[in-house]
């Protein structure tokens, strides 16, 4: 009703008014309460953090107060408001179903969208990105066991061109977050670091990254531990950058005690959750004697591949939950289950700490059977195959002129990304090379994997190039970590890089 109060016009109202004085009444009231609740949170004080440079303010109580948190930031004139909302009821998942969304309006830079609808359409690059690092700073703090469906929201309000919104989202996230009474480890703080010359700057602007050396997002929280490192760096010496995090991470203790101080003004009572109850002590004791035996006979077999030894553990925990069952027929399977998955990692983890040894039989320094193959296909610019043990990588480079490089929105380049990229990597990992189904298409972490893999290339390129290079990185087979190479593909290196 109160939208189709909004549509009409001031005479339309007036006549509709008088056919529905209910209505009139209703409209009133909210607008009272709103007002009343406005104004006293116009009062609210904000929390300042002088970062020497510059100043980082946090405020809440004034926005978004249906939600159960939220807070603004702002360093310069760039702000973002952050909510977060957490069910109250818990899911039956084993894991914690956070999502995180960053976007940016074109509204905040003073611009209009330009495509055919003008309006926001689905999330960029660059918001997918900053949602990760969003995500990867917040997501380590929350409570073992905290099941419950929880999302955080962050919306950017303005951006000035100069302070990068990134860092400013992951702060206005800790505040929501501690503001509010979801049960959260927090607060984290989070500054860019840079090194121009000699000098580690902190949260330096879009024009002094570019005169930078080393460009990274460090996500900290009290007592000085780190919980998150993104960035980039062009060959810094490893001296030069323990400095450069040593300074970072001192410069989120300010910020750090700012929003505890935050939290204590304005933060709400956390929420009492129930976590789940742990397996009574027999079951586990059931689980691990009918299970041991089978696990380490598994788990020390050097002939076992990927698939073989999953399909034993599988076939062996198949054993293992029916003998249970049987001997206690009133415990649920899941929870058998989830004994069983715990013992594996126990003696798996044995095993390396124990006895320097891993499943396969080799050493904790030993490699795997590693080979390269190169020009698979003629008609390709570049194409080669990486294979290291069980986890295969296919390559191939394409050159095209000028005119085929990636050009970003223009409210992407105000808020830090570059307005043409002749450098491009694409990553992807189908469902295929773990031998599963599921949908196709690039994914949220396909484009981050993609982007970790572009900056650790990006520094040993040709600095200047008349061309533009896409560089594909498909993941045909995967047994543990996902490797990409850029091997024999006509450029001139500095470096050879690889990442595993």
């Amino acid at each position: 009703m109160p939208k189709m109060a909004a549509s009409l016009t001031m005479a339309g109202f007036e006549r509709f008014r008088f056919r529905k004085p209910t209505f009139s009444v209703c409209l009133h009231f909210k607008r009272h309460i709103s007002s009343k609740i406005w104004r006293d949170g116009s009062t609210l004080p904000d929390f300042e953090v002088d970062l020497g440079r510059t100043t980082l303010k946090f405020s809440s109580g004034k926005l978004a107060r249906f939600a159960d948190g939220a807070a603004v930031a702002q360093l310069g004139d760039t702000s973002v408001l952050v909510t977060a909302v957490s069910q109250k009821q818990s899911t039956s998942q084993s894991f914690l179903p956070l999502t995180v969304d960053y976007r940016q309006k074109a509204a905040a830079a003073g611009r209009i969208p330009t495509n055919h609808l003008r309006r926001e359409l689905g999330p960029t690059e660059k918001e997918i990105l900053t949602s990760r690092v969003i995500d990867r700073s917040v997501r380590p703090l929350f409570p073992d066991g905290y099941s419950h469906s929880t999302q955080v929201m962050c919306n950017l309000l303005a951006v000035d061109g100069l302070n990068d919104p990134d860092v400013i989202s992951i702060n206005a996230a800790s505040a929501a977050l501690s503001v509010s009474d979801i049960p959260w480890n927090g607060p984290v703080a989070a500054v860019r670091v840079g090194i121009i010359g000699e000098d580690v700057v902190i949260n330096p602007t879009r024009r002094e990254l570019q005169k930078s050396s080393l460009n990274i997002i460090l996500t900290g929280t009290t007592q000085r531990k780190v919980v998150m490192l993104e960035g980039e760096a062009d060959r810094v010496p490893l001296h030069k950058v323990e400095q450069a995090l040593s300074q970072g991470i001192k410069a989120t203790q300010t910020i750090v005690a700012k929003i505890t101080e935050l939290r204590e003004a304005l933060g709400k009572p956390k929420r009492v959750y129930e976590p789940p109850k742990p397996a009574p002590a027999y079951v586990i004791e059931a689980v691990e004697s009918f299970a041991l035996n089978h696990i380490r006979d598994i788990l020390y077999n050097d002939e076992h591949d990927k698939i073989s030894r999953d399909q034993a553990l599988k076939a062996a925990g198949e054993k293992v939950i029916a003998n249970v069952k049987e001997a206690y027929p009133d415990e649920e399977e899941s929870i058998i289950f989830a004994c069983y998955q715990g013992f594996v990692k126990k003696v798996f983890r044995s095993l390396i700490l124990d006895e320097s040894r891993r499943c396969d039989g080799r050493g904790l320094s030993d490699l795997r059977d590693i080979s390269c193959s190169v020009d698979l296909y003629k008609p390709l610019h570049g194409s080669a195959l990486f294979q290291r043990g069980q986890t295969q990588v296919l390559c191939t480079v394409t050159f095209d002129s000028l005119d085929a490089a990636a050009k970003s929105d223009p409210v992407s380049v105000i808020t830090g990304a570059l307005k043409e990229k002749n450098f491009l990597l694409h990553y992807e990992f189908p469902p295929f090379a773990t031998n599963e189904t599921g949908r196709g298409g690039i994914g949220r972490r396909e484009l981050g994997h993609g982007a970790l893999a572009e900056r650790g290339l990006k520094a040993v390129l040709p600095s200047e190039s008349d061309f533009t290079t896409r560089l594909t990185s498909e993941v045909l087979e995967s047994n543990g970590g996902q490797c990409h190479v850029y091997l024999y593909l006509s450029v001139p290196f500095l470096i050879l890089v690889f990442f595993s």
